[in-house]
């Protein structure tokens, strides 16, 4: 778990970057520098603004440069409009659970020869042969 600031939203839907503080040891001077690494993280509901402290869990892959998901806003910016509510990482998990379920339940019926419509129609395909 990690906490960092949000310095960038709107660029990607549903990705914020994050900037984590750390801290780099230099073996040779023996001394500690502070340094910065940035995250790109998932936020569901694009509940997050510039300036946010948030934190971020690592571990939760959802693209090829997106290995974070937010899991609370620690210091909200002040806006002054009204923010949405963010989404749980236990939504999150159920969601992509989900979505993959239907993608298992599509390549089943690919392999019958049966096309799926909105999960419950099934429509016979008929290749060019006519059989």
């Amino acid at each position: 778990m990690s906490i960092g600031i949000v310095v960038a939203t709107g660029r990607c839907a549903k990705t914020i970057r994050v900037r984590v503080p750390t801290l780099t040891w230099n073996s040779h001077i023996r001394k500690k520098y502070n340094g910065y690494t940035h995250h790109l993280v998932h936020d569901g509901a694009e509940a997050c603004v510039e300036g946010d402290c948030v934190k971020i869990l690592p571990g939760y892959v959802t693209s090829k440069e997106k290995t974070h998901i937010v899991a609370e806003i620690i210091s909200p910016m002040r806006t002054g409009s009204e923010r949405k509510p963010l989404e749980s990482v236990e939504e999150w998990v159920r969601k992509k659970e989900a979505k993959r379920g239907d993608k298992v339940l599509r390549r089943e019926a690919r392999k019958r020869g049966v096309l799926v419509v909105d999960g419950l129609t099934e429509v016979r395909v008929v290749d060019e042969a006519g059989e």
